[in-house]
């Protein structure tokens, strides 16, 4: 068997025990070792050693609310920075979901999740993870740090944001007042992003 080594190791924090259990499936067809959590504190005690992180929005004991998923994605990215998380939402989490972008996680996955879009997912954290230890080894060496030489990563954060708005713009016909209310933000703000991402209604 081979050894798996600390770029192969996943964390899946997931509550639905045979979903959990199809990821890690295709985790191991991937050949990475898949860590399944089933709540936030087991999730936090055994994240040391993982370099990506699938994590489920809505965790136990509130598994109808994002708060317990949107902790573990502040707490991973404030104790693990090199770490690459990756949320799971559904179209009605949206909100829940670009919160969890903000705060750290690099990418999302939307439910229901598909085995096809999950090994692409997977395979990009698991690019993203190997440049960001890399990115950590050379910024040790670096006035400013690890920290700073991971701001070049940025832009796939950037890229996760913008889809997830163009997936709520089009489900809402791109009404804006509608994708700011299921965003959680305020239409000022959401014209910002529209700005900043260059994103216009298309021509009909």
């Amino acid at each position: 068997m081979a050894e798996h080594t600390v770029a192969t190791r996943v964390l899946i924090v997931e509550d639905d025990a045979l979903l959990a259990e199809a990821l890690a499936a295709r985790a191991q067809q991937a050949g990475v070792m898949p860590i399944v959590c089933g709540d936030r504190p087991s999730a936090l005690a055994n994240a040391g050693g993982c370099a990506v992180a699938i994590i489920d929005l809505g965790l136990p004991p509130r598994a109808n609310a994002p708060d317990e998923g949107l902790l573990v994605v502040e707490t991973l990215a404030l104790r693990h920075p090199d770490m690459t998380l990756v949320v799971q939402s559904g179209q009605e989490e949206a909100s829940a979901a670009f919160a969890a972008l903000a705060a750290g996680a690099w990418d999302f996955l939307a439910k229901p999740v598909s085995p096809t879009e999950f090994d692409a997912v997977l395979q990009r954290a698991l690019r993203r993870a190997q440049a960001a230890q890399g990115l950590l080894v050379q910024g040790r060496s670096l006035p400013g740090g690890p920290a700073i030489a991971l701001r070049g990563l940025k832009e796939a954060s950037d890229a996760a944001q913008e889809r997830l708005l163009r997936s709520v713009l089009a489900a809402t016909d791109y009404n804006v007042a509608e994708a700011a209310r299921r965003l959680g933000m305020q239409r000022e703000r959401l014209y910002y992003y529209l700005d900043k991402f260059g994103i216009r209604r298309p021509n009909c």
